[in-house]
This record gives structure tokens, sequence and C-alpha cells, in this order.
């Protein structure tokens, strides 16, 4: 919704559940961690400004997972 609200569904948006919510993650998650939407959240809950609000935080998460794991030479 932050980065491209045009390609955003919202009115197939479902807050379905998977059939096991453990108090760890595993990756990749096994099949009955995911519901069938594939959303791990509610996704009738997201917002654009939900998104502008996390969105430095994710991109700087992937900068320094980046330079941690593909270091110049």
């Amino acid at each position: 919704l932050h980065l491209w609200p045009d390609l955003v569904l919202a009115e197939r948006a479902v807050d379905d559940a998977a059939a096991r919510h453990p108090a760890y993650d595993v990756v990749p998650p096994p099949a009955d961690f995911v519901p069938r939407s594939g959303v791990l959240w509610k996704a009738t809950r997201a917002s654009a400004e939900k998104g502008a609000v996390v969105w430095p935080e994710i991109v700087a998460g992937l900068a320094a997972a980046i330079r941690t794991e593909l270091p110049r030479p």
C-alpha cells in the first residue's frame, strides 16, 4: 500500500489463519504455519500509513544484511 497502492486489491484481502501458531520462527515455514492466502498477518489491517512507518526499517535491515553477506572486495 505504501509503495504501489494502485496494485492492491483491498476487496480481496482476507484475515485467514494458519493451522498452527508457534511462538517461534521456522525458515522456511512448514505448510501448516502459512494460511491459505499466504499472508502471515491480518491483511485487512494494512495501510499505506503503516507501510510508510515500517519501510525505512525494512530497507535498513535489508541493506545491513546485504553488506554483511555480500561484502565489497
